[in-house]
């Protein structure tokens, strides 16, 4: 698979640290054939599955998706996200013009360890309904999704976006292990920097028991103004 994911100005070291790291992992990922990394700064790294793009301003994910070859398998993840190498080989598999929709692992072991020591946590509370990378591969039509990836609500505008572009959605639950690494406190974003008031669906995860061609129940994100964010996220989820 070709990964997809950006590099900009980050201030807090911890938290510098955190990403470079998981570029650095990634690229070490055997079943990963390229990451391509949209760049707001330069990135002082090299690597030969390394391309360095360079941008002007903040990726949106359709910046990503117009760069897509199509005959590739193509995969846009939160720069925080690293991908274990067994998931990779699986996810390398997927059909054509299927997406898949991946819930995270909570990193808790130390990220400077080796990766074969890392554990995790799955996202589960929220697994239908928070995601941080999608993999696509051969989508039979133009997916429209001109809005920022990284925001409260985005995984699940991005959602509908694939699926009004007729892709067959998939959340492959723990079964796909991602970690989120992100032990520190700092965050990009204040928490009324949303995707507020724009519709959206839940992925729920594969249990075979259900088919995608029933038509998904849409979701709307709605104010926030708690600070608290386990409240946000009771709150932000409104199926109607």
């Amino acid at each position: 698979m070709i990964l997809w994911t950006s590099w900009f100005d980050i201030k807090d070291e911890e938290r510098h640290n955190e990403i470079l790291r998981s570029i650095e992992v990634n690229l070490e990922n055997p079943y990963i054939k390229k990451v391509k990394l949209l760049c707001e700064i330069d990135f002082l790294y090299e690597h030969p599955k390394l391309e360095s793009i360079p941008v002007k301003e903040r990726p949106t994910y359709q910046t990503f998706l117009d760069m897509f070859d199509l005959n590739e398998i193509n995969t846009i993840a939160n720069s925080d996200i690293v991908f274990d190498y067994a998931s990779t080989a699986t996810i390398n598999q997927i059909k054509p013009n299927n997406a898949y929709c991946i819930t995270r692992y909570q990193l808790e072991s130390d990220y400077k360890r080796p990766v074969s020591e890392w554990k995790g946590t799955f996202w589960q509370k929220l697994s239908g309904a928070s995601q941080d990378a999608w993999v696509i591969y051969k989508p039979k039509n133009k997916i429209i999704a001109d809005f920022y990836p990284g925001i409260l609500g985005c995984e699940n505008r991005f959602s509908l976006s694939m699926y009004h572009a007729g892709l067959v959605l998939w959340n492959l639950g723990p079964s796909i292990k991602t970690f989120h690494v992100h032990a520190s406190l700092e965050r990009n974003y204040p928490f009324s920097y949303h995707n507020q008031n724009f519709p959206g669906i839940r992925v729920p995860e594969y249990t075979g028991r259900f088919s995608w061609n029933k038509i998904p129940k849409v979701l709307y994100t709605r104010s926030i103004s708690e600070k608290d964010e386990t409240k946000i996220y009771k709150r932000w989820y409104l199926l109607l």
